[in-house]
Parts: structure tokens; C-alpha cells; sequence
């Protein structure tokens, strides 16, 4: 008897379920936790670490700048890389280095050792493999359910925002904000290093085909609607030499400048509109919450409709979110709930944003692409927490924070919904 072939092996395995929604589910679960721990918990503890160290907003906005400086210049670095060596890899040193900068942050007495820790070990760990690998590895995965797949790693960021976050805030209030930060270093040990080896380097590579498709003869998969994905590999030099790259890149941009003004300073201007702050705190993970379905239904569209369409419209509708909040002098617990609602879909502008660069330009160097994308978006959005932390330091509130973020959100929008199809050789 002939012994089972690979894919009867992986089918027998996961159930006859294809394997790249086994990805799908891992990249879920590693967005958790990067969102909830560092790019979502941190706006929990900001103000404690600023009280704590004795430093003003605008001095405890600075490392979170310089981290923009840090994820723009390790994407050109650790994108090729995961071309190179895979998304496991690159993921395996992310984690390490990640989990071991929020262990140190522990004895973390003073803002000079903070800058250190959370610039040299957080930053790093957390910008350099995380987004980078997951993405890398949904694209690798696959062409007609891109979107959908892109989307459930997304909600990732949506569930572990809506958890980690108000656990953030219940043991700043019980433990300490130290002993939160040490407790989501390990976590990241013992979760995503385990995760990381589940992010195969491709389909091809364990004798499968994208979306689970029978490779039949070699030939390429059926024609993919509106997601009009690209049949080949474009090389990153054709793709520097188009100007939707460069448009992709600088939407990209000015979402990063919204996030940098707003997001990160989100508890403290709702502290400024007149809600308590450990209210603020866990509304944190409500927003977060909501970004599932939205992201979800948007990626669902972004399959069967041109995803710069969509895109644009969860834009579109977070303005009226954003004037909502820049209009009203103080807010009601549901009023805010309510405008964090109409933001939500606006999140879902990333992962549709990353499904663009793969249907433009294919899968061989997506995440080389991905890395001069995120080095554009970081050095852009580098000013905004720092502006933001300056201008209520010299007027008290966030008036001159929110009515920018009104354009931004607006343009970025419009970014996407005028972006063309690239037009490189067949």
C-alpha cells in the first residue's frame, strides 16, 4: 500500500479543512495579542506612566514617536527577511524580543530606563514581525478569499483590543501598571512563540495550492471577480516605478498620522471630554470590539466588490464619527460609545489595505513591498503623538487635535477610493 501523500497527511490532520484557515486562526490570535498588549493596551497606560515617571504628555509622547522612526526603518529590514527565511522565523525573534522588553518594563523606575526598554526591546519586538508575518502569511494563502481571510486575522486586533485593554485597566487600578506590563510579556511567550511555528512558508511548499484549490495541470486558479488578483509576481522594482504603489503607501500615511494624533492619546481625550478614566479604559476595548464586525462585513465586501471602494467607505463613515467628538464640549458615556461606533469601520481600511498590495502586485516579495509601505507610514505619522501631547500641554485640551484628524480621516478616504490598478507588463 503507498504510503498517504502530504496533503492526504494535512487533511487527515486539520479535518479536511485547508490549512491556510489553520494560519488564518493563528494570525488571529498573534494580532491579539500585539493589539491588546502594544498598540491598543499602551493608550491605557499612558497617563500612569506619565504620573508615575513625573514627566508631561508632551515627554511621554516622545518615545511613542520615535517607535514610528523605529517600525519605518526595520520594515525595509525584516520585510525582506520574511521573503528570505518565512514569516515563522521572523516571528519566533519578534516575540522573544517583544515579551522580554514588556518583562523588563517591571523594574522600570525612571524615564530615561523607560525609553530604553520600550524603544530598544518593545518597539523593536513588537514593529519588526508581528503585522509583517501574519500578513505575509494570509497572502501567501491565498487569491479569491484574500479579503476574508485578511479580515479574520484583523479581528484579531478587534479581540484582543476589547480584552487586554480593560484587563490593562483593571490592574493598573489593583496591581500596578508594572505588574500588568510583566504579566503580558509572558503571556507573549507562552502564546505566540508556540503559534509562530504554525506560519508556513507557503502553500506550494507543503504541496498544496492557494484557497485550497486542486492544482489541476498547473494551471492557475479561476478568475477572481472584482478582487482581479495578479497571476504573477511583480518584482519590487516594477512595483517602486508605479504611482499606485506610492498612493497605496501614502494612505497608508495619513491613517498612521490619524492614529498617531488621536489613537494614542484616545483615553486622555476622553478624560478632556469629561469621562472618568478608568470609564475611557474600558470603552478602549468596546471600540475594539465593534471593529470585528465591521472589519469582517468589509473584508466579506472587499471579495466581490473593488476593495479601494470599500476601503474608502469605512472612511468615510468615521468622519461623522470624528465630528461628532471635535462638535460636543463634553460627552455621555453612550454619546462616546456611539462615535467609537461610527469609527470602527475605518479599521478595517489595514487589512483591506494589505489584500490591495497582494492583488496588485502578487505573493513572491509582498512583504519587501509591505516594508517600504510601513517605512512611508511610519516616518509620516512620526509627529503626530508628540503634536498631539505638545498641544494639550499648551492649551489644555485637544481642540487642535481633533478638527486635523477631521481632514486626515477625510483624505485618507479619498485616497482610497481614486487609487488605480497598477499597470505593470503581463
Amino acid at each position: 500500500m503507498r504510503p498517504p501523500s502530504i496533503v492526504q497527511s494535512l487533511r487527515r490532520r486539520t479535518g479536511g479543512v485547508f490549512y491556510g484557515w489553520r494560519i488564518t486562526a493563528a494570525g488571529f490570535l498573534i494580532n491579539a495579542l500585539a493589539d491588546g498588549t502594544y498598540f491598543i493596551g499602551f493608550t491605557v497606560l499612558f497617563l500612569p506612566i506619565s504620573r508615575d515617571l513625573g514627566v508631561s504628555r508632551t515627554a511621554i509622547s516622545v518615545p511613542f514617536a520615535l517607535a514610528r522612526i523605529i517600525g519605518g526603518g526595520l520594515g525595509p529590514i525584516t520585510g525582506p527577511m520574511i521573503d528570505r527565511f518565512g514569516p515563522s522565523r521572523v516571528l519566533t525573534f519578534a516575540a522573544l524580543t517583544g515579551g522580554l522588553g514588556f518583562v523588563l518594563l517591571y523594574w522600570t523606575h525612571s524615564y530615561a530606563w523607560f525609553l530604553v526598554v520600550y524603544l530598544g526591546l518593545v518597539s523593536v519586538g513588537m514593529q519588526s514581525g508581528f503585522g509583517a508575518s501574519t500578513a505575509t502569511a494570509v497572502t501567501q494563502w491565498f487569491l479569491r478569499r484574500r479579503s476574508l481571510a485578511m479580515a479574520v486575522t484583523q479581528t484579531g486586533y478587534s479581540f484582543g483590543g476589547a480584552v487586554i485593554p480593560p484587563l490593562f485597566a483593571l490592574g493598573v487600578q489593583t496591581v500596578g501598571w508594572r505588574t500588568s506590563a510583566l504579566v503580558a510579556g509572558l503571556g507573549m511567550w507562552l502564546i505566540v512563540l508556540p503559534l509562530s511555528t504554525q506560519l508556513r512558508r507557503s502553500p506550494e511548499s507543503m504541496g498544496l495550492q492557494p484557497d485550497g484549490i486542486p492544482a489541476a495541470g498547473g494551471a492557475a486558479p479561476a478568475a477572481l471577480s472584482h478582487s482581479q488578483a495578479v497571476m504573477r509576481d511583480v518584482s519590487w522594482r516594477e512595483a517602486l516605478h508605479t504611482s499606485t504603489y506610492w498612493l497605496l503607501a501614502w494612505s497608508f500615511g495619513l491613517r498612521s498620522m490619524v492614529w498617531g494624533a488621536m489613537g494614542v492619546h484616545l483615553v486622555a481625550i476622553m478624560v478632556w471630554k469629561g469621562l472618568p478614566e478608568a470609564t475611557a479604559g474600558y470603552l478602549i476595548g468596546f471600540w475594539a470590539l465593534a471593529w470585528a464586525p465591521a472589519v469582517l462585513l468589509l473584508g466579506w465586501l472587499g471579495d466581490r466588490w473593488p476593495k479601494q471602494k470599500v476601503a474608502a467607505l469605512g472612511s468615510f463613515v468615521a468622519l461623522a464619527g470624528v465630528l461628532a467628538l471635535a462638535l460636543l464640549d463634553q460627552v455621555q458615556v453612550w454619546q462616546m460609545a456611539l462615535i467609537l461606533l461610527l469609527l470602527a469601520p475605518n479599521e478595517a481600511g489595514w487589512g483591506l489595505g494589505w489584500a490591495m498590495l497582494g492583488d496588485f502586485f502578487g505573493r513572491r516579495h509582498f512583504a519587501t513591498l509591505r516594508g517600504g509601505v510601513i517605512a512611508v507610514q511610519a516616518f509620516m505619522g512620526v509627529g503626530a503623538p508628540v503634536y498631539s501631547g505638545w498641544v494639550y500641554d499648551e492649551t489644555g485640551g485637544y481642540t487642535w487635535v481633533v478638527w486635523p484628524v477631521l481632514g486626515l480621516v477625510a483624505a485618507s478616504g479619498l485616497a482610497f477610493w481614486f487609487l488605480p490598478r497598477p499597470r505593470v507588463g503581463g
